[in-house]
């Protein structure tokens, strides 16, 4: 009697199969992804996970060579998502008020934000010190790309 019920769930439990392996084998499937990207008057060629949080929590203000570091944001999109949540290690809303807090209380002065990845390569391409994030299609030649380490 109760053998009947198992052959309803077969193609449902090999579909879930499916798509655990295809998610766990391709994790980006449905990511972004993001491209670092700074003025080529940045002396460094790379840049570690821990340097893109603190600068964009405002810890780190100053390249090694005593320039000042000027972050550009998107305002919103899956780039920007994307690098909040992987870079930063916040949710958007948890980096907003973060930021909220930092400017209430006098400690921070938030990073520029740009409506668009053209608005963020313009700057970062004309601004001394500058480094945003850009999807892989919108990176220019203009600007230079900083690998990430460790990824």
């Amino acid at each position: 009697m109760g053998c009947n019920n198992t052959v309803g769930i077969l193609p449902v439990f090999s579909a879930g199969i499916f798509l655990l392996f295809a998610v766990l084998l391709c994790p980006n499937i449905t990511k972004a992804e993001v491209v670092i990207i700074a003025n080529p008057s940045v002396s460094i060629n790379s840049i570690s996970k821990d340097e893109l949080k603190e600068i964009f929590t405002g810890k780190l203000v100053t390249w090694n060579n005593g320039q000042a570091i000027k972050p550009a944001l998107l305002t919103k999109g899956e780039a920007h998502e994307e690098f909040i949540q992987d870079y930063v290690g916040k949710t958007t809303n948890q980096f907003t008020t973060y930021w909220r807090k930092m400017i209430f209380t006098g400690q921070g002065i938030q990073p520029l934000t740009f409506n668009t990845p053209g608005e963020v390569i313009e700057y970062v391409a004309k601004t001394p010190g500058a480094i945003g994030y850009v999807s892989p299609s919108d990176t220019p030649n203009e600007t230079k790309t900083l690998p990430v380490a460790g990824q």
